[in-house]
């Protein structure tokens, strides 16, 4: 089938469960947070049973028989679910699996090298910290535990997928970033179409096509954050100035408070544009 934004669900993934969604939801709205798939991760059975998933299509049992949140395209909703719907339309429309083909494309051309999804022994990612054991367990501000046990050998549990899993470090994020936004990675074209915002969103700026999009006293920022038990991450560029800002904890807090320091400094007034 033809790959196109307005692509609906169905036509690309025929056999989603859902027949609500295969009608109504495209590509448009997986990208920007408007399907109204539900969040897997706000499904309390998911997580007691993650360890039992081996395979992408083991995610879909925890929201793709789910009726739709609201209208596609009518509203906002973060929802890891759609992500890995867009990977499940990648390895359809490719025959591949979706983490050999964000390899082949994005990775090995930018020179990514420590950026992955098969973690190399001799080079193990940071452990992650929390305060807050297990899925919504008792916190305890006191104390730090490791947030997750370290594979081990012979395990085949699904760590990398769309929504997720990768590892990477400062360098290479600020590549990508920088690669992005210099029209490296995706033509001009392409690349203002990602970075445009569609819809506002709760974090006080608009979703462009998977990236937080905002202006702040005039200056154009995009990037993405994320947070889990154990990692928390700031990624932001700003296109007019020049400037990629990337932080990175092996906690579950933080990086946000640095980050936030850092963007008040680049956006109280306008810098000296960069050369790179």
């Amino acid at each position: 089938n033809q790959l196109s934004f307005d692509s609906t669900l169905g036509t690309l993934l025929p056999s989603y469960p859902s027949s609500e969604a295969r009608d109504q939801v495209k590509v448009h709205h997986l990208l920007t947070m408007t399907s109204g798939i539900p969040d897997l991760f706000r499904v309390p059975e998911f997580w007691t049973g993650i360890a039992a998933i081996k395979t992408p299509k083991d995610f879909w049992k925890y929201f793709a028989t789910s009726p739709l949140q609201f209208p596609p395209g009518t509203q906002w909703a973060y929802s890891n679910s759609n992500f890995l719907l867009l990977g499940a339309i990648i390895e359809k429309q490719t025959g591949r699996a979706f983490t050999s083909v964000v390899e082949e494309q994005v990775f090995l051309p930018l020179g990514l090298t420590n950026t992955g999804y098969e973690v190399n022994s001799s080079r193990k990612p940071a452990l992650g910290y929390t305060r807050t054991p297990g899925a919504g367990g008792p916190s305890d501000s006191a104390r730090w535990v490791p947030a997750w046990e370290e594979p081990k050998p012979g395990e085949d549990f699904v760590v990398g997928s769309p929504m997720g899993g990768g590892y990477s470090t400062v360098e290479d994020l600020a590549k990508f970033a920088e690669a992005l936004i210099g029209n490296r990675l995706l033509g001009r074209e392409m690349t203002d179409r990602v970075l445009s915002g569609y819809i506002d969103a709760e974090y006080g700026g608009r979703d462009g096509y998977g990236f937080e999009t905002r202006h702040i006293n005039g200056v154009k920022m995009d990037g993405h954050r994320g947070a889990l038990a154990g990692s928390s991450n700031q990624v932001e560029f700003y296109p007019d100035l020049g400037y990629v800002l990337v932080v990175l904890g092996n906690t579950d807090s933080g990086t946000e408070d640095i980050a936030g320091h850092v963007r008040s400094l680049l956006t109280s007034s306008t810098p000296t544009k960069l050369s790179r």
